[in-house]
């Protein structure tokens, strides 16, 4: 099964992926974080197949954040 990561600072985003993503629940592994860094830790204990990001968050963007990602899970 694949792990697959949503991160996106809005919680109202990340409830609309859930419910329209509930269906590939048999097939997907999903969880949902809030913030690059709580998204970077879970990562950092278990590796991802696949990573979904917001590109405009307060802290660290999509792009830093995935280029973090990169580092810790280049798979």
């Amino acid at each position: 099964m694949r792990r697959v990561i949503f991160v996106d600072d809005a919680p109202e985003i990340l409830k609309h992926l859930q419910r329209t993503l509930a269906p590939m629940q048999a097939e997907w592994t999903m969880e949902f974080y809030p913030s690059a860094t709580a998204a970077l830790a879970a990562i950092r204990e278990t590796p991802c197949d696949v990573v979904v990001s917001d590109m405009t968050m307060p802290g660290m963007d999509g792009a830093q954040f995935l280029g973090e990602v990169r580092k810790v899970c280049p798979q």
